[in-house]
């Protein structure tokens, strides 16, 4: 039973893995791999639990629990969302765990191979190998539809990465400098600094539909990185809007950019 055990969970934390990453992959998330593997391995240690108490005999009670896990592994492989995300998220987790099933029970058939435990890790490997090709594919096409963009920006010697949108009606501009200013989630931009170590902050007014008036606190961040066809494009000390909501619903992008700062950077290559 313990080699059983060895091999049931190898092959769930091994499923966990690739159909979280499969996942990130298709929602274009930017993940932390070292969170994917502590939910894939949370994820066999508790279907292994199911298992020796026989959760699994009683079917309402193994939905259920499957359920929470499910969550569980989202929250922790994706961090915290909106509950439409989360919700989203818990679809598309399902989705390709029924992709990949539905695919090694095709490859059962056609190649008529035993499913072992070694034949379902080797299957694995194939899918992760086939979904590291085709994720830069998936990338390069939605920058060519001109709005999503990979993103990293610097402060005091730190980065972060993520993914950005570009906003046509984005119309804030500093009113010191008339620089344009882009906009990022607070949760994002504070793996910047350190909670003592927060940067030098200035006032932004900004107006929007359904509100007249406001104003959001703004930093100017060492340089910003946009992702072009396949390179690094840099900007020079953004300035960037911190905003304390998520400023996409579906969890898409954390950054909004500003048109201008694209445009002055295509003039300058020109120049």
């Amino acid at each position: 039973m313990k080699i059983y055990l060895d091999i049931f969970f190898l092959v769930n934390a091994g499923m966990n893995f690739v159909i979280l990453l499969a996942e990130s992959f298709f929602g274009q998330r930017n993940v932390r791999i070292p969170r994917l593997v502590l939910a894939s391995v949370l994820g066999a240690v508790a279907a292994c639990l199911m298992i020796v108490f026989s959760v699994h005999r009683i079917m309402p009670l193994f939905v259920f629990g499957y359920l929470i896990v499910s969550i569980v592994l989202i929250r922790l492989a994706f961090g915290k969302t909106t509950l439409g995300t989360m919700i989203r998220n818990l679809f598309l987790y399902y989705a390709v765990a029924f992709l990949l099933a539905g695919l090694l029970v095709q490859l059962q058939k056609v190649f008529h191979l035993p499913l072992t435990g070694i034949t379902l890790l080797a299957v694995m490997v194939v899918v992760l190998l086939f979904l590291r090709w085709m994720l830069p594919k998936l990338r390069q096409r939605q920058v060519r539809a001109g709005s999503y963009y990979r993103v990293r920006l610097y402060y005091e010697g730190r980065r972060v990465e993520g993914n950005a949108f570009l906003d046509t009606g984005n119309g804030l501009y500093d009113p010191i400098s008339r620089r344009p200013v882009m906009l990022g989630e607070a949760s994002f931009l504070q793996r910047l600094w350190r909670r003592e170590e927060k940067p030098v902050m200035r006032i932004i007014p900004f107006h929007s539909i359904g509100k007249e008036s406001g104003l959001l606190h703004a930093f100017q961040a060492e340089s910003l990185e946009v992702e072009k066809e396949g390179h690094w494009e840099r900007i020079s000390k953004p300035w960037v809007a911190v905003c304390d909501k998520y400023v996409s619903v579906d969890g898409e992008y954390e950054v909004i950019l500003h048109p201008d700062m694209l445009i002055k950077e295509r003039k300058k290559e020109e120049q």
